[in-house]
């Protein structure tokens, strides 16, 4: 249906969270609904997944939150969508897919191509270890077509542990956008 995506937010207090085939959620979607030329809905944004949790969060199925399907020959339509996941006090891996505004080919007649660029946030709080693990199987994407009017989304990784450590091996896009990758603990280390 038209519309935009949906807001989903997970307040997790003693545990962590786990999106994999055989975790506590499969995958989790937020997109937008398909274009609607001729309806009062025509953008179809992303919608906004927020995860905060106590334990450790691990991404091994993908998160979306991009916006609608646009019917060729319709331009870019939509706002990317937002993702943010944060562990207080435990590490944040991610090993899939984070999609939250595309550029899809224009060879199907249905493809997803958003106006702007959409946002993630990955943050760890965990003292001491591998606070944020960004694997080489694992895609943090803000897409966008050449043609997008935009602007540009923004990809941050901040892990705040005074002696831990963030590993980032995996691919990261924010076309037209910003990508930043820090760390404020007096001893952490960005690998």
């Amino acid at each position: 249906a038209p519309g935009s995506g949906g807001n989903v937010t997970l307040n997790i207090t003693l545990d962590g969270l786990v999106v994999a085939p055989d975790g506590d959620f499969a995958s989790i979607t937020a997109n937008g609904g398909n274009f609607n030329n001729d309806g009062p809905f025509t953008r179809g944004n992303g919608g906004i997944i927020n995860v905060t949790a106590a334990g450790p969060i691990e991404i091994d199925a993908p998160i979306e939150a991009t916006t609608g399907s646009v019917q060729s020959p319709f331009d870019s339509h939509g706002n990317g969508g937002t993702v943010n996941l944060t562990s207080t006090n435990n590490s944040v891996a991610v090993n899939s897919r984070i999609e939250v505004s595309s550029a899809d080919r224009s060879s199907g007649k249905l493809r997803r191509r958003s106006a702007t660029g959409g946002n993630i946030a990955l943050k760890s709080g965990k003292p001491t270890g591998v606070a944020i693990n960004i694997s080489n199987t694992s895609e943090l994407l803000s897409l966008l077509d050449a043609a997008a009017p935009g602007p540009g989304g923004k990809v941050t990784i901040l892990a705040t542990g005074a002696n831990s450590t963030t590993n980032v091996n995996g691919k990261i896009v924010a076309d037209r956008g910003t990508i930043d990758i820090r760390h404020s603990g007096d001893n952490g280390q960005i690998f």
